[in-house]
């Protein structure tokens, strides 16, 4: 989903991708949604970074993974950026038209944000090629500073099974 976070409206300054995880026995029960916005920057050594948003009320748009019409109805009230949740996008050929994409933390700072009460540390880092998705997301818990849940024993590897690029503007 390509939207403006002010107005709903498609946008040519970034790419803004909604993100929802649920579990595979449960996928009608997603858990973690996430709003993601590739733009160029001038912080980044490669021009490019990756801001991570929550939603305020994730139940407003729980299933929007399937039902991306739900996505419409946010504006940037609804939304809070995770400041310390930001990522460097490095590029690389690998071949003819064809590129893979890594991140790195663009800040020394771990990600953290609140959810429900709770706190949360976050460690954030994809690849990214033309048919998968790794995510190396890891939570960490902040007293001990160990890993807890997440890509634990290697990224988890998602593979494209339908392409969107028709939905973006040119």
């Amino acid at each position: 989903m390509i939207f403006d976070l002010a107005t709903g409206a498609v946008t040519d300054d970034s790419l803004t991708l909604f993100a929802e995880q649920a579990p595979i026995t449960n996928l009608d029960r997603p858990y973690r949604q996430r709003i993601l916005r590739l733009y160029q920057s001038d912080q980044s050594s490669t021009g490019l970074q990756v801001q991570y948003y929550q939603i305020k009320n994730p139940d407003a748009v729980r299933g929007a993974g399937c039902h991306p019409e739900l996505l419409q109805q946010l504006t940037r009230e609804d939304i809070t950026v995770l400041p310390d949740c930001r990522l460097n996008v490095q590029m690389q050929q690998i071949g003819l038209n064809n590129y893979e994409f890594t991140t790195t933390s663009a800040s020394d700072r771990p990600c953290r944000f609140s959810y429900q009460g709770n706190n949360y540390q976050v460690s954030l880092g994809f690849e990214v090629t033309a048919d998968e998705f790794r995510s190396y997301d890891k939570g960490i818990d902040p007293s001990t500073g160990k890993a807890t849940w997440g890509a634990l024993l290697g990224p988890f590897r998602f593979t494209k099974r339908q392409d969107f690029a028709g939905e973006l503007p040119i």
